[in-house]
């Protein structure tokens, strides 16, 4: 047992002695208080660095990256400011790796960070958990910032009231019955038709949406206030209704006997809609049953036929 021990002992010394022949290595300062700022098709990347004057550059990568981006740092740089750094990025999540050197070709130790871009889903349909993306400088934004006030309020008050709350997210709705007012595009369209005129669109009408009958939305909102579970959000949308504006004033005209002519205006190219696709995600709805009975062609149908 004794030369046992002994013959242990001599390997281990052999271990260090390796090291030690290296020498010291001292790497350089970390990077620290690392956060990461999402945005629209890129994120905000931002950090802390000491006053170690060594460090001449941060070196940022991520899995997928083909060239790491290099910060230089200034010597007389403020130890209690942030560096910071944008990275143009199509939407998913990162890890990214931050590591610093000197012009000697010394390094810190890596630090990461994970973080998220946010896009138009890349072709996705929006589940209830996606935040999506909003740019909160449009004057568009003032819809989908109340909307997501009033949810977070109604979660609110239910916590504090002890109430059960149902949040339910309808997509494009259409369907006969429209106020004279309405002046969704749907209910234009249908205007035209019904007056026996071409079906009028003031847009080239490529943006995606999810749409859904009116019929069908009215048992949705019934069938999650008893069978949905308190506290969360269901969308409610035809899948098979997905299409473009086009489109639908495609099927109206084709319904009606009628064609499509374009009249848009010169403002119409300046002012772009902010997101191209919004297609909703009806997986959560689906799986405590809900389904659509009328489709797309059935649906527009049946809002001609009412007017007849």
């Amino acid at each position: 047992m004794l030369i046992l021990g002994i013959a242990a002992c001599g390997d281990m010394y052999d271990v260090h002695e390796k090291y030690l022949k290296m020498g010291e290595e001292t790497y350089l300062g970390i990077a620290s208080d690392l956060e990461a700022n999402s945005g629209f098709n890129r994120i905000e990347l931002k950090w802390k660095l000491n006053a170690d004057p060594r460090i001449n550059a941060s070196i940022i990568s991520w899995e997928g990256c083909e060239t790491p981006i290099e910060v230089p740092i200034s010597a007389d740089r403020d130890v209690n400011d942030y560096i910071s750094k944008i990275i143009d990025l199509s939407e998913g999540k990162y890890i990214f790796s931050i590591i610093n050197k000197s012009e000697t070709g010394k390094e810190s130790l890596i630090q990461t960070i994970s973080g998220e871009v946010y896009g138009e889903g890349n072709g996705i349909p929006f589940r209830e958990e996606d935040s999506g993306c909003l740019n909160w400088t449009s004057l568009r934004a003032c819809y989908p910032t109340a909307k997501r006030t009033a949810e977070t309020l109604c979660i609110s008050y239910a916590s504090q009231c002890q109430i059960e709350t149902l949040i339910i997210r309808p997509c494009h709705i259409y369907g006969p019955f429209f106020t004279p007012k309405d002046d969704r595009v749907y209910a234009q369209l249908i205007r035209n038709a019904v007056a026996d005129e071409d079906i009028l669109l003031k847009s080239t009408g490529l943006r995606q949406r999810s749409w859904c009958y009116v019929v069908d939305c009215v048992f949705a909102l019934l069938y999650v206030l008893l069978k949905g579970e308190t506290g969360n959000a269901y969308n409610i949308a035809d899948v098979r209704s997905n299409t473009s504006i086009c489109e639908f004033a495609e099927m109206v005209a084709l319904k009606s006997g009628r064609k499509v002519v374009f009249d848009i205006p010169d403002n119409a190219v300046s002012n772009p809609p902010d997101i191209s696709k919004t297609i909703l995600s009806t997986d959560k709805i689906n799986e405590i049953g809900w389904f659509p009975l009328w489709n797309l062609e059935e649906g527009i149908s049946h809002t001609l036929n009412t007017f007849v």
